[in-house]
């Protein structure tokens, strides 16, 4: 996970430049959030804004725009406990 989030993300919510307030390059930026609060919950990927913005089939809607990254489900659910892989 952290891989795809390094590619895809890392211009826009990196080290550098954090939009929105969001860092998605480290497991504590992916769990601190951001401003409208937790993009992770721990167990429930469905319920998890980072699922839904990657995923969401309207392009004004998804992150990255204008891309279809992956369906990331098992590590939400699974792995929230530990650094993603």
């Amino acid at each position: 996970m952290a891989v795809i989030l390094k590619k895809n993300c890392a211009t826009c919510h990196g080290d550098g430049k954090q939009e929105g307030g969001l860092s998605l390059v480290s497991y504590a930026g992916v769990m601190k959030g951001a401003g409208g609060g937790q993009i992770v919950i721990a167990g429930r990927s469905g319920g998890s804004r980072l699922i839904e913005v990657i995923t969401a089939p309207d392009d004004g809607e998804r992150m990255p725009p204008r891309a279809t990254v992956c369906r990331p489900t098992r590590w939400p659910s699974s792995r929230s406990g530990s650094t993603p892989a």
